[in-house]
């Protein structure tokens, strides 16, 4: 007879999530890991999720670079957000990693 295991659940969130994506043209050997880790770091307690969505070489990109988009999940479990405190956290991420990887923010 096999055992069965209690399941296990996450309490759905009481507060709304506010995603917001962004890319960047950074160097080829740069590694997305990377930039996710300069992302968490910048984004503090309220980025609750970073994925990759979207990596792109190609035409209008220079051949030594590449193109890096990501999403970015911002939530606080205590209270909803507003779209500035989001926007001063995602300009903070957005110098971070162009300080930190010569990065530049990809126009669409």
């Amino acid at each position: 007879m096999t055992e069965i295991k209690p399941l296990k659940y996450k309490e759905a969130p009481k507060y709304p999530s506010m995603e917001k994506d962004m890319a960047f043209i950074l160097d080829k050997s740069i590694e997305a890991g990377k930039v996710i880790d300069i992302i968490k770091k910048a984004g503090g307690r309220i980025l609750s999720d970073v994925t990759v969505f979207d990596v792109y070489e190609g035409e209008n990109i220079d051949n030594s670079k590449k193109s890096i988009a990501f999403k970015l999940n911002f939530m606080d479990i205590n209270r909803t957000l507003n779209e500035e405190e989001v926007m001063e956290i995602f300009n903070r991420i957005i110098v971070g990693v162009e300080n930190k990887l010569n990065a530049k923010v990809r126009d669409k």
